[in-house]
This record gives structure tokens, sequence and C-alpha cells, in this order.
């Protein structure tokens, strides 16, 4: 009997002389011959994928597959020849994958009356088939599209973006191979591995940049366009790097939206005579910046030019600092100065009564007058963000943000904890953040024969087990009240509020669910 198994390696070919005897396994072993030399090269020099059509279309539950070709990962040719269908049912609901793969079929069968009955022809049509995606295919199939089908059966979404097109296999050691085939979403070359190039030359073609470097996302990278452009980076996201070498610039953040013309630019002699230009970033010329973060120091050769204004370092007996040079002072006078060997001062003059600021060689630093902050906000109270020394009374004055004495205001953020190493005094109510208005707090303790033991604002009037706290000053609302006794023989001893007022209240004192006197704390805390 004829053996039609493909064996993994055919080193034998046939060779015919005249008059040899011939069986079909002769032909079939010329076949095999052949059918290794093909498939063998299609595995180790090309990557499997669609070669050809194979487009995909759908309709309500019909899904259309066009005429084409394509190569599996073990070399075998996939054919169809005609366009071919596949229809859905509502069984099929949910992700299913549009597949196509090998297959060989005995066709064309010899009817007896010729002598003898069998197959005359291998068809190897390609057969399609749709299947829900998961587990391990070792069949060699090959993704024409992805679906997602409705509940009734009719396909609502369509993908071919994972289709995988046939290109080159390049051999690697270790068994290692590169591939380069087209990408499935753009007329691209994808290569799986790095290029080593000893000469790259590239020859642009009208209407498009000679060299194009692009993200999986298809975003740009790198361009280098026909006019000496070489640009980096995507400009949707933080702007571009633009270098141009016919006008010797670098551009940052080349792209971003409403920037300034200039703004990002490094250029020799770009926009001056005889200069290197930097020029900050902005929306137009007028708040264009440059931030400079150097903790290690920053070091200029010659004068540094502010606005016009010559900004010098002095490093000699009579001058050491920075000092800011007047339009006619030589020697800055006129003008801010820092200056000291052994300390310094900030102010108009070197007159210590024009001095704002001093310092000396110990690091201590002396403030000259008031210190104030908000100076020149429209509306603000005279005196509202100052902070002196004895300038208003015997302490260290600080004055709030306001625009009236009763207004003024300061805020303190101190998660941690605030800690004051005397006495508060408190001359008004108050304020707690959250609540609508002034609260107020009395506290106090009450012995047991009903003696106040401690606290102000309260006095109290005792009848037995029962005590009468009555405020000096009503609360503007009904007061919360806490309290607790002191002392006792167990835990069930305990205090009853029995009564609140806005003028007092009425608290209760017993352990074990019988009133007994009690000494007792209390805090009433309620709207002013």
């Amino acid at each position: 009997m004829a053996n039609y198994d493909q064996p993994k390696y055919v080193t034998k070919r046939p060779r015919y002389f005249n008059n040899q005897f011939l069986s079909e396994q002769d032909f079939i072993d010329e076949q095999k011959y052949h059918i290794d030399r093909q498939r063998r090269h299609d595995r180790l020099l090309h990557v499997s994928g669609i070669c050809e059509g194979l487009e995909v279309t759908a309709k309500d539950a019909v899904v259309t597959v066009k005429a084409g070709t394509a190569v599996d990962e073990q070399g075998r040719h996939l054919l169809v020849a005609t366009p071919q269908t596949l229809t859905l049912t509502r069984e099929d609901q949910g992700k299913r994958g549009v597949y196509l793969v090998y297959r060989e079929v005995p066709s064309d069968q010899q009817v007896a009356d010729k002598g003898a009955t069998g197959d005359t022809r291998f068809d190897e049509s390609a057969h399609l088939f749709h299947e829900a995606p998961g587990g391990a295919v070792t069949d060699g199939r090959l993704l024409l599209a992805e679906l997602t089908v409705s509940a009734n059966g009719t396909v609502a979404e369509l993908k071919m973006d994972n289709r995988l097109y046939s290109g080159l296999r390049l051999s690697a050691p270790g068994g290692k191979a590169l591939t380069l085939r087209s990408s499935s979403d753009s007329p691209h070359a994808v290569l799986d591995g790095g290029l080593s190039v000893a000469q790259l030359e590239v020859k642009a073609v009208p209407g498009r940049p000679p060299l194009r470097v692009m993200d999986e996302n298809g975003g740009e990278l790198l361009v280098l366009s026909n006019d000496s452009l070489l640009t980096l980076g995507d400009g949707d996201r933080t702007g571009k790097l633009r270098l141009n070498a016919e006008k010797s610039y670098i551009e940052l953040g080349a792209g971003v939206s409403g920037k300034q013309v200039h703004a990002g630019k490094v250029g020799y002699q770009l926009l001056s005579r005889e200069m290197l230009d930097i020029v900050g970033a902005g929306t137009d010329d007028t708040n264009r910046k440059v931030n400079v973060w150097a903790e290690g120091g920053t070091t200029f050769k010659g004068p540094l030019r502010l606005s016009s204004q010559p900004l010098y370092l002095r490093d000699d007996d009579n001058y050491h600092g920075l000092r800011l040079v007047g339009v006619n002072d030589e020697f800055g006078l006129g003008g801010p100065f820092l200056f000291g060997w052994r300390g310094g001062g900030l102010g108009t003059t070197n007159n210590a009564t024009r001095l704002a600021l001093t310092w000396d060689d110990a690091g201590d630093i002396g403030l000259h007058g008031l210190l104030e902050l908000g100076a020149g906000v429209p509306g603000k109270e005279d005196s509202a963000g100052k902070i002196g020394y004895q300038r208003f009374s015997e302490g260290l004055d600080l004055v709030g943000a306001g625009k009236t004495v009763p207004e003024r205001r300061v805020k303190v953020w101190a998660e941690g904890g605030t800690t004051f190493t005397g006495p508060v005094s408190l001359p008004g109510d108050l304020k707690v953040p959250g609540l609508p208005e002034s609260v107020r707090i009395i506290r106090g303790s009450v012995s047991r024969d009903g003696t106040k033991a401690a606290g102000n604002g309260f006095s109290v009037t005792p009848d037995g087990p029962a005590y009468t706290i009555t405020f000096d000053s009503p609360f503007k609302d009904k007061p919360t009240v806490v309290a607790n006794v002191e002392g006792g023989e167990d835990m069930t001893n305990n205090a009853l509020i029995h009564s609140i007022t806005t003028g007092g209240v009425t608290i209760w004192t017993g352990y074990n669910g019988k009133y007994s006197p009690f000494a007792f704390h209390f805090i009433a805390v309620g709207p002013s």
C-alpha cells in the first residue's frame, strides 16, 4: 500500500532511467520531495500570515471571506479560491474568532469502469470556521477577524486589527529569528528586533519626510523633514524637540498650542547679534520665563545683565557679594544692594538707618522696622498684615488680614499641634471653623456637698443627689453639656443630665441605678 505521510526530513529524490519499473510510491516520493523543499523554504525563510486578499465583511448574521492566500507556521499554503461565507446563530453570542486552517482531502474519484477505483487528487482548499477564543491550539490556524455576536446571532462588531501578514524570517544563532512583516493597521513594515546599518542613505520623496519613527500607537517619535528639521517627541503631549540645522537652533516644546513663535528656542545668533540666544517659555514676548535648578551653584563668566541693568558679583577688599548698579551710579549706593565679608545688609544705602535687613557672620538676621505682608493690597486695613517688635503693644505684634479692625483674621495650619508656653488670653469669643457663630465654653467642678470646687461663670444649688447649675450669663441657645462623677465604688457610678436650658442645667448623680450625691465635673459648650 502506498505511503502518503510527509516525513519531517526528505533527504532523497527519485532518479529515473530507461526501462525502469515504476510504482505509485515512486511518484508519491517525487511529490514528497518537492513538498518538503517548498514548505521548508516557506517555514524557515518566511513567517506565517496573510499573503493576499482574505478580507472579512459581515452583514447581519452572515460573515464573508474574500478569496486569497496565506501561509501557516508549517509552511503550508492556505488557499481560498472563491469567496466563502459563515452563518452565525444565537448559540454563537459573545466573542468569536474567524480562522483559516490547512486541510488536505482526497478527491476526484476514478470510477471502476476504467480498471480501478480510487481518488486521483488531493484537494488542499483551506478550511474556514469560527470559534470562541481560548485554549491552546496546534493546528496552525490563522486569525482573519474578531467578532462580537449579539444575542440574536447578528454581528455587532468586526475587527481585523490583530491579523498577521506574511513576511520574511531572518535566521539567527540559537534558533532565534527576527521577523519583518507588514503592519496590520498601516502601510509600514515591522521588524521585531534591532537593525544594524553600516551606512544608511535615505532619499526623500516629495511631500513625505525621508525618515519617520513611530510608537506602537502611531505617534511620531522622530521625524526628519525635507527642510533639514529633525523633530523628536509627540507634540500632542508635552511638545516636541526640534533641531533646525539650516538656522542653527534647537526648539523645545515645538508644536505646543498657543506658544509664542520663538519660545523655547536656543540658537546661535538667532534673535540677536554675536550672542547665544535662549528664549523662555510663554504665550507672548511679555511673559516668557526660564527656571534654573542648580542646587550645586551657577557660575557666570563675565557680567550678568538684567533688563539692560548690569548685575555685578564683587569679590575685592571693598565690596563682596551682589550689587545692582544704578544707571548713573557705578557703586550702586542709590539702589538695592547686598554686601559684606562678615555680614551684610539689604537697603537703599549703606547708612544703618536706611537698611531694611541685616545679617552677621553668626547667621543672625535683623529686621529693621515693620514687616508688612500684603502691602499695597486694595482696601486693606492700614495695619493689617504687619509684624513688628513692640510697635502696637509691649509684645511682639502680629496683625491679621482684613479690610477693617473687626474683620482682621489670622489662620494657622498646624496639623501636628500648636504649643503655647504661657497663658493664652482670648478677649473675645472662640470661633470654631464649621460652626455658624461664636462659641462659649463653661467648665466646672462641684464637690459632693454642692460647693463650687473649680471653674467660673456659674453657681450651684444642691438638693440631695440633684445639683442645679445656673450660668451667670445665659447662652444664646441651649448648650451641649457633658458631665462625669469623680471617685465612687465601681464603674456603675454616673452623672445624669436631667434637664438643660439656656440659663442652666440640672445634673443627678448616683450609682448602680440609685441616686446618691457625688462630686462631679462638667463642660457646657454653646453659642454665645
